[in-house]
């Protein structure tokens, strides 16, 4: 198999930026996702509690159940 050449530099300054720009929108997709994967933001949550209502995942966790 052969090797692939790179011109990239991992110590120059532009490298290092883009580096750092895409570990903070990794950051934010990991955040994103948690907040979907917990079906979305807590005072939702609190709102539809307080109305007597049930949010969607739960209405379909009793379905399944």
């Amino acid at each position: 198999m052969e090797l692939l050449s790179t011109s990239v530099n991992p110590t120059e300054v532009e490298f290092q930026a883009n580096a750092a720009h895409h570990r903070r929108l990794a950051e934010e997709l990991r955040q994103r996702l948690a907040q979907a994967q917990q079906g979305g933001e807590a005072r939702h949550h609190e709102r539809q509690a307080e109305q007597g209502k049930l949010t969607a995942r739960e209405r379909i966790e009793r379905l399944l159940d």
